[in-house]
């Protein structure tokens, strides 16, 4: 669960956290398979409702920069659960 920040908003689990939504348990088991940031743009995107313009104004890049994130982050963890579905 998201813990609240001094702001009032809710803020990203860290990145040890077992809440935080870029972490998969699968077989028992977690693998972390995102960087921190791209956890927190994935969060920001998917979880806090900001516009990826929004999520690139906070970090300093730009919304196109931030939409690739996303995607490339996307079809990471796609390819990483097709792979462990395999094992």
């Amino acid at each position: 669960q998201p813990s609240q920040s001094t702001a009032g908003k809710w803020a990203a689990p860290t990145v040890d956290s077992p809440d935080c939504p870029c972490w998969w348990v699968i077989k028992g088991r977690q693998q972390k398979v995102l960087p921190e940031q791209t956890q927190e743009e994935i969060f920001l995107y998917y979880f806090q409702h900001l516009t990826q313009k929004e999520i690139g104004e906070q970090s300093g890049w730009t919304r196109s920069t931030i939409g690739r994130h996303i995607q490339l982050a996307l079809k990471r963890l796609k390819e990483e659960m097709e792979m462990l579905s395999h094992e």
